[in-house]
């Protein structure tokens, strides 16, 4: 059998999260089993066809198991695999990062709007290192404002 999977890290797991859908999927479902209703009202904008699409790429993956009841109305529930589970440090780390955005492009649009392409080069080590700059910049910022 041939290796579909890239060569890196990183893009085999966006080849197999596939996009911003798919991991909201899981996110909703780290805190247990919900049934379709329950994800989508977690999700708002996310369309019926859509969703439906995504839990059944999610569930092809073995990241998310379908379990469906016999009964009228049916009733289908969603949980996280095992597999499923360890993405769970994924979408900490990434709502961690995502704080940490939200927070520095929240500060410099409020502070100098025209310093905000710096976002871009910095990282969270290289924001600790710059941060006697920064108190430097903005005590210059209030200064000028003054």
């Amino acid at each position: 059998m041939k290796n579909t999977l890239p060569d890196g890290a990183v893009e085999t797991t966006l080849s197999v999260m596939g996009d911003k859908w798919e991991f909201l999927i899981v996110r909703e479902l780290l805190d247990g089993t919900k049934r379709f209703g329950e994800i989508k009202s977690g999700l708002k904008t996310v369309t019926q066809k859509v969703l439906t699409q995504k839990l059944r790429n999610l569930e092809a993956r073995s990241i998310v198991k379908r379990k469906m009841y016999a009964q009228v109305p049916p009733k289908v529930e969603y949980t996280l695999t095992s597999l499923g589970e360890t993405l769970r440090p994924v979408i900490n780390s990434m709502t961690n990062w995502g704080n940490f955005y939200r927070a520095k492009k929240l500060r410099l649009t409020e502070t100098a709007p025209e310093l905000e392409v710096e976002l871009l080069d910095e990282t969270p080590e290289q924001e600790e290192a710059a941060e006697p700059q920064e108190k430097s910049r903005k005590h210059d910022m209030e200064s000028f404002l003054l």
